[in-house]
């Protein structure tokens, strides 16, 4: 049968195709023709002009909801600040700025109302008899009930207990857990606000209910604000009947609390808002009914929760985007609150300017809601205009939209908590006021940042919000360091548009009262004490809007960072070979003696030290008479093979196990050169002082591997005019410096001065033998290494000098030659990777191990290494130590992360030893080598290193403490750079500048 009629319907089809289709396009224009032709020919010139549309009912809800702020800023460039809109067949009129602010948030009640709008969304959830479900006279006395039990007394008790909740969760929550991994961190910072409002809010008994009961109830619940539902709320969705459902379960379990509470079951043992409502009382006298407090509960533990957690998201995101700002947060709370880092209080919080100033920053550019409406009750005309707004409209306001607007701040489009800094914004007690039924509340509309409405219905949990923020921001900071994953750079857009996950389908899995929306990845290490994993995904925005897939990764401090006031980033390392056993003890290694006899004498040598030695044209560049080698390239079991002694003393050795590349090598001496009378000294130990004063800059230095310079590598690129003409620019390169090493310059022209005028911006340029700015070049007969077209390896500059300078300038001028890319090595972060090694448990006993720790780490602070430049009519020799630690610091290895000052690394001007090592000091020796074989090894792991051909027309500043640069071969073309150096007192003075200054 079902058959017969198919094929009946075909035919019927086939044979009036062309009539059916005529019929439908002749409706389908009839109808576009009587939805254009009026907005064309039937304009009311006493109404404001309509946006321009092709459907009716559908009008422009469709762009008002994909990018509902672009679509104001098109409409208000076309039409003004008034324009109308259709809105799934309303006429929704806007008024965009101060003035629409004023009009619409400070209406008269018999004028415009609220209520008729935002009942339909809110009574189904609510409930009936709350909120917009009542007279407006009824409903300011229900906010004054609620509105005292947010005053600042009760915000003191609610400190400490978000602090706590917070901190629990983070303990016990399984997704924090682990080394490393992923998390959703949108999911777990709704989780986080929730259990903190029900804690302080909601009272003991709903908190405890939050893990089980309250789950799938607040979910279905939550599920009914579907934008549907503003015009069908009657229709009979699958997610309206669990909302339904829902809210009369929840209900019951509020007057459940409510009846033990009131039968004397639960003592009042603290104040929470649900005791607060039931003490309350109307103006007529009549106590709150149960019912009615049920659901006010519910309307507190609803509204507002979508809004703190989107917000604390954004913050993360920001943070991981720019993490300066959250290092100077850190040191922010380091400041306020100590070195121990206080409990937070809600006084002490109120001194955390930074931190106010990223929360009205992330409110600022992503509000949570975009568009406030009004439904019009009587004629409005709008002042200075023909028009007037009639009662078959709908207001609408969005304060927002000035808030990202750059006539009101500029590069509004960028995050910067700083601006508010320069922004004067008047105190609500210099504004007017006005009670309209629950106490003072500012009527001022016509301010540009109003992210929690004005007039009366201006928010009332305002000042909870703040507090709840701080809470979140405070405790994530002192806990954890943020950054953008691989290949993720900047903050995603906001999404409007999308209701659910990029499957189309809802992840409950992902958090516990909050709907998966987009799956967003978070690269997670962990500190000492928590980790994560896990996939999240972020919550939907009622009227606001959803964040769009981003992705961060997250650090957290150690117990013994708190104390230091500095920053220890955990980073996943590659697997290591253990220490060989055979080198305890050290002794057993110093077998390598050579004697030599001469005129009656005997001198005693170490293998090891001689061969490092030799100064033959094969070990020394007879061109640049630089080291060909590293010491560390010496194998530990290397053994004079035969010996020749000259009767002028002088004497040849052949080797067994040389270094790769040098067999048939034989190295000379002679007596009277080598063996020195000079004693080489350990120098003392500082002074004990307490490790927190080693550093309080605003920006914590942040160590790197290659991949976060690849990810962040934008970040640290600035515009050569720019940073010549502009101080906040010039601020930024700083930073960068002091941070992580390491700034770019780009489109740098190709003249001479270039190079000096980059680096007279930050200070006066060092003259070194080289002149105050000099050439690099392929020569034939160069005089210094980096004139070659050789590989050069990793080194710093200048080590031959009693201070190196602190910056390097290169000015790539010109680069046609192939190969020749550039590389860079954190030498701060090898030097923390190998103190946690040294310092992991070893297969060997406990003594042993503090020994290898100690010795190995105390050698490259203690054991200096020699350098010289010897050549074109200069000689230079300095030794220094390979790690430098600040003198204010006490010598303690496993605090070595934290307390480097610079780092000595230079094989190819390397000294001989020689000179200045007698036997006695041998053992120094060679604690060194092993500390320096295994400190090279982590210079030159795959992911440490930064490898890049610079583009002709950049300039790369970089750390000559910190940063080791290398080149690889190259041939062909024309290579040409242009350098300077910039002493470190020169930039001190500009980092301590920009540090008392602020942008």
């Amino acid at each position: 049968m079902a058959a017969g009629i198919l094929n009946f319907l075909r035919s019927v089809l086939s044979e009036h195709y062309p009539t059916i289709f005529a019929a439908i396009s002749s409706v389908f224009v009839l109808v576009i023709l009587t939805t254009v032709l009026p907005q064309v020919l039937l304009k009311n010139p006493n109404e404001p002009p309509v946006v321009f549309h092709w459907l009716p009912v559908i009008g422009s809800t469709v762009t008002y909801g994909m990018d509902p702020f672009k679509f104001f800023s098109n409409c208000q460039a076309k039409y003004g600040d008034v324009f109308t809109f259709i809105l799934l067949g309303r006429k929704v009129t806007v008024y965009l700025g101060s003035k629409g602010n004023q009009f619409i948030l400070n209406g008269k009640l018999k004028d415009v109302n609220a209520e008729e709008i935002y009942s339909v969304l809110c009574t189904p959830v609510f409930g009936k008899d709350v909120v917009y479900d009542v007279p407006n006279a009824k409903f300011m006395e229900q906010k004054k009930f609620i509105k005292s039990g947010l005053a600042s007394d009760a915000l003191r008790t609610y400190v400490p207990l978000m602090e706590d909740e917070i901190t629990s969760f983070i303990h016990r929550e399984p997704d924090f857990k682990g080394p490393c991994g992923t998390v959703n961190i949108p999911t777990k910072m709704a989780q986080t606000t929730i259990f903190t409002a029900s804690r302080t809010l909601q009272g003991k008994e709903v908190r405890e209910k939050l893990d089980t009961t309250f789950a799938a109830l607040y979910h279905a619940l939550d599920d009914g604000f579907q934008p549907i539902n503003f015009m069908l709320p009657w229709f009979p969705l699958p997610q309206n009947r669990r909302r339904d459902v829902a809210q009369g379960k929840m209900t019951q379990i509020y007057t459940d609390i409510i009846k033990a509470r009131r039968s004397g079951e639960k003592q009042k043992d603290s104040e929470d808002m649900l005791w607060n409502l039931m003490d309350s009382t109307y103006k007529d006298g009549k106590s709150v009914p149960d019912t009615e407090i049920a659901h006010m509960m519910i309307a507190l533990l609803m509204a507002g929760q979508h809004s703190s957690s989107v917000t604390s998201s954004w913050i993360m995101l920001h943070l991981a985007a720019q993490p300066e700002i959250l290092e100077e947060l850190y040191q922010e709370q380091l400041r306020v609150l100590g070195d121990t880092l206080k409990p937070l209080t809600y006084d002490n919080i109120q001194e955390l300017t930074l931190l106010k100033y990223v929360i009205q920053e992330s409110l600022r550019l992503h509000p949570p809601i975009h568009s406030i409406m009004r439904k019009v009750k009587n004629p409005l005309p709008i002042a200075g205009t023909n028009w007037v707004v009639p009662p078959s409209h709908v207001l609408l306001a969005a304060p927002a939209t000035m808030g990202k607007s750059n006539d009101y701040f500029p590069e509004a489009d960028i995050w910067d908590p700083y601006r508010w800094e320069k922004i004067a914004d008047p105190k609500d007690e210099e504004k007017e006021k006005m009670d309209y039924g629950y106490g003072l509340v500012s009527t001022g509309a016509d301010s540009t940042y109003l992210p929690f409405g004005a007039g009366r219905h201006r928010c009332i949990g305002e000042l909870f919000a703040n507090v709840q923020l701080s809470c979140v921001v405070s405790v994530m900071v002192r806990n954890f360091r943020l950054k953008n994953v691989e290949g993720k750079k900047g903050v995603v857009e906001t999404d409007y548009s999308t209701p659910e996950n990029d499957k189309g389908t809802r992840d409950d899995k992902a958090a516990l009262v909050i709907d998966a929306r987009m799956m967003s990845r978070v690269r997670i290490s962990k500190g000492s004490r928590f980790g994560y994993s896990g996939l999240s995904s972020f919550t939907r925005i009622p009227l606001g809007g959803t964040i769009s897939k981003p992705s961060f990764r997250l650090w957290r401090f150690s117990s013994l960072d708190h104390r230091l006031g500095v920053i220890k980033r955990s980073r996943k390392l590659s697997k290591v070979e253990k220490l060989d056993e055979a080198s305890w003890p050290v002794q057993e290694r110093l077998g390598r003696k050579l004697s030599v006899e001469f005129a009656g004498k005997s001198y005693e040598f170490d293998s090891l030290t001689l061969r490092d030695s030799c100064q033959c044209n094969k070990c020394i560049d007879p061109s640049t008479t630089q080291k060909t080698f590293d010491t560390t390239d010496i194998p530990n079991d290397i053994q004079a093979k035969d010996l020749q002694v000259n009767k002028d003393g002088s004497f040849s050795v052949s080797w067994t196990q040389d270094i790769a590349g040098f067999e048939d090598h034989r190295s000379h001496f002679s007596t009277r050169r080598s063996h020195a009378p000079d004693l080489f000294l350990l120098p003392p130990r500082v002074k004990p002082e307490n490790v927190e004063a080693s550093s309080r800059a605003k920006y914590p230095r942040i160590l790197w591997c290659r991949a976060d310079l690849e990810d962040g590598e934008h970040d640290r690129r600035v515009d050569y005019e720019d940073y010549m003409t502009n101080e906040r620019t010039l601020r930024r390169v700083i930073q960068h410096l002091f941070q992580y090493g390491i700034a770019f310059i780009s489109k740098v022209p190709a003249v001479l001065s270039a190079v000096s005028s980059i680096g007279n911006r930050i200070g006066p340029l060092k003259n070194t033998i080289y002149g105050s700015t000099w050439d690099v070049r392929s020569l034939s007969s160069a005089k210094n290494v980096a004139d070659t077209s050789t590989d050069l390896g990793f080194h710093m500059d200048l080590l031959y000098y009693k201070e190196p300078p602190k910056l390097q300038i290169l000015h790539f001028v010109k680069q046609s030659h192939e190969g020749g890319e550039s590389l860079f090595t954190d030498s701060f972060r090898a030097v923390a990777a190998l103190s946690r090694r040294l310092s992991r448990p070893k297969p060997f006993p406990l003594s042993r191990e503090k020994y290898v720790k100690e010795r190995h780490l105390e050698a490259l602070r203690c054991f200096a290494r020699p350098f010289h430049y010897k050549n074109n009519g200069h000689w230079l020799e300095r030794r220094h130590p390979t790690i430098v630690i600040k003198n204010s610091v006490r010598w303690n290895p496993s605090l070595l992360e934290h307390a480097i000052e610079a780092v000595r690394w230079s094989p190819p001007f390397q000294a001989t030893f020689l000179p200045h090592l007698r036997a006695d000091s041998l053992p120094n020796f060679q604690y060194w080598l092993e500390g320096a074989r295994l400190l090279k090894m982590e210079f030159e792991r795959q992911e440490a290193i930064y490898q890049s051909r610079i583009e002709e027309g950049t300039c790369v500043i970089f750390d000559n403490w910190r940063i080791l640069h290398a080149r690889r071969a190259f041939s062909g073309g024309e290579r040409w750079l242009r350098g300077a150096y910039i002493d470190n007192e020169t930039f001190s003075q500009q980092v301590l500048k920009f540090d008392s200054s602020g942008p």
